[in-house]
């Protein structure tokens, strides 16, 4: 089938790839009793339901026996969003409402990290530097969930991808409190350009002119 859009697939090639995802669903659905013990078992049924079209109830039937069972599986949750894209019969509101849903099962272990975890992921995979006009991502809400993922897990990557989160969503004054937290060389594979580092950096220390 390839990874483009359905509208570019051959018509020679819709045959088998419906034939192997059916054969695949067949194949885990034989072996379901691994569910309880494999999270992956859920992430690949995952996979072949964004493949096959599920309707959102059967989705979201999915979702709550894969979360129930494993809800510390952060690849459940990511492969979720790609069945959820625009590209993929989704929209950016159903992501939002997936980042609501996905808060809500994981908030006994992850606070409102998962929040923020959820669009971080959807701006790797489609969204890019520009979540925050081309989603629904609140700001607000993302604000909370990076402060309770640095309560657990404070390390340079998470920093400097929050940093740059930060700076797009024009929030000064944590870009400052992230990047100060920042120790050695800036990790440029989070911040992908150059620039986009260097602007942010010279914005959190410009000073305010007081006006007269």
């Amino acid at each position: 089938r390839g990874g483009g859009y359905a509208r570019d697939v051959p018509k020679e090639a819709w045959k088998p790839f419906k034939e192997k995802i059916s054969e695949a669903r067949i194949y885990l659905e034989k072996h379901k009793h691994l569910s309880d013990i494999d999270p992956h078992w859920y992430e690949q049924m995952i996979i072949i339901a964004m493949a096959q079209g599920w309707r959102k109830d059967a989705f979201y039937e999915l979702m709550d026996e894969a979360l129930l069972k494993h809800p510390k599986f952060y690849e459940i949750y990511f492969k979720a969003i790609g069945y959820l894209l625009p590209k993929w019969r989704g929209s950016v509101a159903e992501i939002e409402k997936f980042a609501d849903y996905a808060t809500k099962k994981s908030r006994a272990h992850e606070g409102n990290g998962m929040y923020a975890r959820i669009y971080w992921y959807a701006s790797q995979i489609e969204f890019g530097h520009k979540l925050f006009t081309k989603s629904n991502a609140r700001w607000k809400q993302m604000k909370k969930g990076i402060d309770d993922v640095l309560k657990h897990y404070p390390d340079q990557w998470n920093i400097n991808n929050f940093a740059v989160f930060s700076c797009l969503a024009r929030d000064k004054q944590m870009t400052k409190k992230l990047m100060d937290m920042m120790q050695g060389e800036p990790i440029m594979t989070a911040w992908k350009k150059d620039e986009l580092y260097t602007y942010c950096d010279k914005w959190t220390k410009k000073k305010r002119v007081a006006s007269k």
